[in-house]
């Protein structure tokens, strides 16, 4: 399947007069699995690649949901509660994480702009696609704007977790139940003690 997508990305390109780069890598999943493995070496390979340009990524809202559900998924605490990021240093932007898949779907459709689908994306044992067609679809059930809903409450965890470290360090003020304000933000209001304890 590789050998046909990457001959629609040649004739895409050839038609758009874009210059193609494409590689060709064995992936060690050894320790980290395949995916994490694969998006190590294809971000290393994009920032030699870059050198002074700028690697844009079609990330949308989507994935900052995905990836959220995969971290509580593997049971990740607070602290390592993050998503992909706008900019990834002087190399790397993303963006789009305010759009839907779907909105940019319809965006390309509209104006009939081809796109790939990577048919990976249907495989279901990855955790991302069991999040992505099992998971995310039932939640979306109860509550149609899910993605934006996930992707606010990362926005407010990453916004708020600098603040968070003083729950294992509370002061006397904050120990007798008064607000602690991080960044304008209220984070509690209740007497930390339960979570203390």
């Amino acid at each position: 399947e590789s050998a046909s997508q990457a001959a629609w990305l040649e004739e895409r390109c050839q038609q758009l007069g874009v210059r193609l780069h494409l590689r060709r890598q064995p992936i060690d999943p050894a320790g980290v699995g395949f995916e994490a493995a694969a998006r190590r070496v294809r971000y290393t390979w994009l920032r030699e690649l870059a050198g002074e340009a700028l690697v844009v990524t079609g990330h949308t809202r989507d994935d900052v949901a995905e990836t959220l559900l995969m971290k509580l998924v593997r049971g990740t605490w607070a602290g390592g509660l993050r998503g992909p990021r706008e900019r990834r240093g002087t190399w790397l932007a993303r963006p789009l994480l305010d759009c839907s898949r779907q909105s940019l779907r319809d965006y390309l459709r509209d104006r009939d702009i081809p796109w790939l689908e990577d048919p990976t994306n249907d495989d279901p044992l990855p955790l991302r696609n069991w999040v992505r067609l099992q998971v995310l679809p039932l939640l979306a059930e109860r509550n149609p704007r899910i993605q934006e809903t996930l992707a606010r409450l990362l926005s407010m965890v990453i916004g708020v977790k600098g603040g968070m470290t003083i729950l294992s360090q509370p002061s006397a003020e904050f120990s007798h139940g008064k607000c602690l304000r991080v960044k304008a933000r209220v984070i509690c209001r209740a007497r930390p003690s339960r979570w203390l304890n």
